[in-house]
């Protein structure tokens, strides 16, 4: 997991900050190249939809026209060239609808105008249908509503060359389809004989169109489609159809002297130009859409691709640069970790623990030379500097905890020797009690010589409380095996309130001699708590099963209980080793118990549930049990 206040993190944000900004540059240009993409795709769209739409707007006129003449010439001749043309018609409207699928799915917004286009086309068979001349009009409609839709194609695209090259092709439709206006408007008036004033306005009109839209294709077309176009309108056929419509719009019965098929062979093959001239320029549109599709998609390649490979190499060396300079910070920071976390804990346990002067010693030069070794490594440098001042601090750590460990010590030894010349008094003391007791026979004096023989051994257990403290062992030893209700007697009389205890249910087995002495005092500091917490004259039942292999002694008062968090806290201490101090001296029965149980791997505990009592568990270990008619020696 990478970590913002990393070292290595913040040397490489220098040069990722920079980085981003030509990340942010890249992604832009990409953007650009990506809309460029996009725009020449749909430009190859719009192409082939202009050139579907400007070829079916062609073969509806052509239709149109056949199908007057077809009425005008009455009968049956021409009907196959009517069909004929109605083939080219349907084949028209097919690639039409191809190419309105595709331009909807690259532009959305073209589905309305090709919607209302596809209405008025919805109307073709109708129109086609009706031999009366009532279908003329639906004719001009459905090819007035392809023109329109041409002129929406252009506003799809943002590129202002394809835009134009589209505008051009529109514009240039529009134009033709007012011609093919145009021509069949003179026709009917030289084939009906007549030219009244609303042909001639309205001719006017068709013109003035067709001169408005030429106007517009040439603004919008580029040189090299303008060329095309000037080489094309041009010819015999262009020059008779300026000729006769500026007779007609001229006004007068001249135009009439002129032959309708002349006209209309002349004005087709104008037509079919202009329709020429809209097929080159669509696949100029198509070639150049192409063009700069690829041409965007090679932009897009470069920019993002040398974008990436200089990011890497930038950020390749700075990751080289940073990782060289960051590794020995982060096996400083290793080190560091190590010795603050493990090795200074551990090397100032192991000062406590040291029995003597020259066990501390050993261990704090045992520590100073480990933390040494690997705070102190590399090249002398700033960083060797923050090493070796954390080493420092990790000296002065050592000295302080060797000065308290030698001074426990000190303490210990005196608290030993106080102790052991009190243990000597006491000592003699009972011996003293006890030729007093043999020697006395008035019972109300013996009974005075008992009382101060449990207040003489409470005494002595007092002294080895404090040997045990002080990490010393204990004057008694037993070199023989013991019953149990033995060890719970001998507990029971170095307490004050000896009386209240009750054994019962005590296994059969003996205690070997090596722990007599240690059970007998841990047992004697929990009746002592079992009877100053309890009430008075209630019993205190001892009892002992056997459990797990080893044996259990179990320690019942009928007391209040404790609180749980007081029955925590007492836990704690039984189980974890802990020096005394001021705070915890009117708990010292507990630290005695919990280093007596540490010395030989006996667990203690106390359950308890308030209002009910409180019992302590003492389980020893069956490594210390033997058979009780093996010849255990009472105490």
């Amino acid at each position: 997991m990478i970590r913002v206040h990393s070292v290595r993190v913040r040397l490489l944000l220098l040069v990722l900050l920079p980085m981003l900004g030509l990340v942010l540059l890249a992604a832009a240009q990409a953007g650009t190249s990506a809309a460029a993409i996009s725009d020449a795709a749909r430009g190859v769209v719009v192409a082939d939809a202009a050139t579907a739409s400007a070829d079916l707007v062609h073969q509806l006129e052509r239709e149109l026209a056949e199908t007057v003449a077809l009425r005008d010439r009455g009968g049956s001749s021409g009907a196959a060239l009517v069909y004929a043309q109605r083939n080219r018609t349907d084949a028209a409207l097919r690639r039409y609808q191809r190419a309105r699928d595709a331009a909807i799915a690259a532009a959305g917004p073209l589905a309305s105008a090709y919607a209302t286009a596809d209405a008025r086309l919805s109307l073709l068979p109708e129109a086609g249908a009706n031999q009366r001349g009532a279908g003329d009009q639906t004719y001009h409609e459905i090819t007035a509503a392809v023109v329109e839709l041409g002129q929406a194609l252009p506003g799809q695209l943002t590129d202002p060359s394809l835009a134009g090259s589209a505008r051009a092709i529109a514009e240039l439709t529009a134009a033709t389809h007012a011609l093919a206006q145009q021509r069949d408007l003179v026709r009917a008036v030289l084939t009906r004989g007549t030219y009244t004033a609303t042909d001639q306005s309205s001719l006017a009109d068709l013109a003035a169109v067709e001169r408005e839209r030429r106007a517009a294709f040439l603004r919008a077309a580029d040189p090299r489609s303008r060329s095309a176009y000037e080489h094309l309108w041009q010819g015999p056929d262009v020059d008779d159809t300026r000729r006769i419509r500026d007779t007609a719009l001229a006004g007068g019965s001249t135009v009439l002297s002129t032959d309708a098929d002349f006209w209309y062979v002349a004005a087709t093959h104008a037509i079919r130009v202009l329709h020429e001239v809209q097929l080159i320029l669509a696949d100029q549109l198509h070639r150049t859409a192409l063009t700069q599709q690829s041409s965007a998609w090679w932009s897009a390649i470069v920019t993002v691709g040398g974008s990436m490979l200089v990011g890497l190499a930038t950020i390749a060396v700075a990751a080289v640069l940073a990782t060289r300079t960051s590794r020995r910070l982060r096996r400083l920071r290793d080190a560091a970790r190590a010795v603050a976390g493990h090795e200074l804990p551990a090397a100032i346990k192991e000062l406590g623990e040291a029995r003597d002067p020259v066990a501390v010693h050993e261990a704090r030069l045992a520590a100073a030379l480990a933390a040494d070794a690997t705070l102190g490594a590399g090249p002398p440098d700033e960083i060797s500097e923050v090493g070796h001042t954390f080493g420092a601090l990790h000296q002065q750590a050592l000295r302080l905890a060797t000065a308290q460990a030698l001074q426990r010590l000190d303490t210990a030894a005196v608290f030993a020797t106080l102790a052991r010349r009190n243990q000597t008094l006491v000592q003699r003391q009972l011996r003293a009690i006890d030729d007093l007791e043999r020697n006395e026979a008035d019972p109300d004096l013996l009974a005075s010589f008992y009382t101060v023989d449990h207040l003489a051994a409470r005494m002595r257990r007092n002294s080895e409380n404090l040997l045990v403290l002080a990490g010393s062992e204990p004057g008694r030893r037993f070199t023989e095996a013991q019953p149990l209700l033995d060890v719970v007697r001998a507990a029971a009389a170095e307490i004050a309130e000896y009386a209240r205890v009750e054994p019962d249910e005590l296994v059969p087995v003996a205690l070997t001699g090596q722990v007599v002495g240690d059970v007998v005092h841990l047992l004697a500091e929990l009746l002592e708590n079992a009877t100053t917490y309890s009430t008075p004259h209630t019993p205190v039942r001892v009892t002992a099963r056997q459990n797990g292999g080893g044996v259990l002694f179990a320690i019942y008062d009928e007391g209040e209980g404790m609180p749980p968090a007081d029955l925590a806290e007492a836990n704690h201490r039984l189980a974890t080793r802990t020096d005394l101090t001021a705070s915890l001296a009117g708990t010292m029965g507990l630290l005695v118990v919990a280093r007596l149980a540490a010395r030989h791997g006996i667990a203690v505990e106390l359950r308890s549930h308030p209002g009910v009592g409180t019992v302590a568990l003492v389980h020893v270990p069956g490594d210390f049990l033997v058979d009780q008619l093996a010849g255990a020696r009472k105490l």
